[in-house]
């Protein structure tokens, strides 16, 4: 598989997992219950997001660091990932956590797949 192709990839999970995130954050806040998990659901989607632009080297901050944006993407990943299942146990797992969950673990595969695959290319790029 290309980088091209996994970029895309990356991306197309990524939004996924950002979109299901930001509307459950989204729509939490309407209902008038404790709005501080629905905040957090709409700064994890951001979050995403940000590490999404950070990778296609379009925040300049990051664009010159490429194997410490992976190590962040993939570690922010697998803290979601796992912070569900410590907050939630394995009891509550409806449709869009099943969604989200499989596209977290697809993205982590995805993004390790791509570092490794950009460490090939450029044989200097350290994780940081």
């Amino acid at each position: 598989m290309s980088r091209t192709t996994l970029r895309l990839v990356i991306a197309v999970l990524t939004i996924a997992t950002a979109s299901i995130h930001l509307f459950l954050g989204l729509t939490g806040l309407g209902d008038g219950v404790d709005t501080t998990f629905d905040i957090l659901f709409i700064l994890n989607g951001l979050g995403y997001l940000a590490l999404l632009a950070a990778l296609l080297g379009w925040l300049p901050v990051l664009n010159t660091r490429p194997g410490l944006t992976h190590t962040l993407f993939i570690a922010y990943t697998a803290l979601t990932f796992v912070l569900y299942f410590v907050m939630n146990g394995f009891s509550e797992f409806g449709p869009a956590a099943i969604v989200a969950k499989v596209a977290e673990a697809l993205l982590i595969v995805a993004l390790v797949v791509h570092m490794n695959a950009a460490r090939a290319v450029e044989p200097g790029m350290s994780s940081y």
